[in-house]
């Protein structure tokens, strides 16, 4: 099984916005929310990871954090077992995954999975080398279609449901400006905009890919 995320002062990675038009157009954009991942190293210096795409290690453990800057709802799609696509975070969460809700805060931090009482909870990398890509999807309501979204987590998409989800993506393609990664020292985030003409609470569906090795 494979998947998954405070505010301090920026410095960002983009080049100059006077430069750089797409930098412009970011920096024009607001905030949805921003990630990171939080990987289980002994190394805290370490520990935290931001950028549409991360390099790590195969079979490493990991969880994801998000803050949105609005209140919302957060699903997640993954490779799952045999790499099939998988659904981690709906509306229906597993327990074992110690969330009880997908439910997100505004300016609050998101982890998932989420520590229990008990112990400390991970996702975990293949052992074997290649690249996974995780869906992340953000929304200011429920949402009720696709169907999968709204049924128990660590549901293996059917190719119709693949094809669903294929549909989302395309559809709330203008919802994302784009994102932009930050430095911060040892907390590294990934801001995610969206025009400010954008819809309030419309679905926001971004992208993380995780090459391992």
């Amino acid at each position: 099984m494979k998947t998954m995320m405070k505010k301090p002062a920026t410095d960002t990675a983009k080049s100059d916005a006077t430069d750089n038009p797409a930098a412009a157009d970011l920096a024009a954009g607001h905030e949805a929310g921003r990630y990171w991942l939080q990987v289980n190293s002994g190394d805290k210096s370490n520990a935290v990871r931001a950028g549409e795409k991360l390099t790590m290690s195969s079979g490493q453990q990991f969880k994801f954090h998000f803050s949105p800057s609005e209140s919302g709802y957060l699903y997640i799609v993954g490779p799952g077992n045999g790499n099939a696509p998988t659904t981690f975070l709906t509306d229906k969460p597993d327990q074992d995954f110690g969330v009880s809700s997908n439910q997100v805060k505004s300016g609050a931090d998101f982890a998932f999975p989420a520590d229990t009482s008990k112990s400390e909870s991970w996702l975990n990398l293949d052992k074997n080398p290649g690249s996974d890509e995780f869906t992340l999807i953000f929304s200011g309501s429920p949402l009720s279609t696709p169907a999968f979204l709204s049924e128990h987590a660590l549901h293996e998409l059917t190719p119709a449901e693949q094809k669903q989800l294929a549909d989302l993506v395309t559809q709330s393609r203008g919802n994302l400006l784009g994102t932009e990664v930050i430095k911060t020292g040892a907390s590294p985030f990934v801001s995610v905009k969206v025009p400010q003409t954008a819809a309030e609470g419309a679905p926001i569906v971004f992208k993380i890919k995780l090459d391992h090795k």
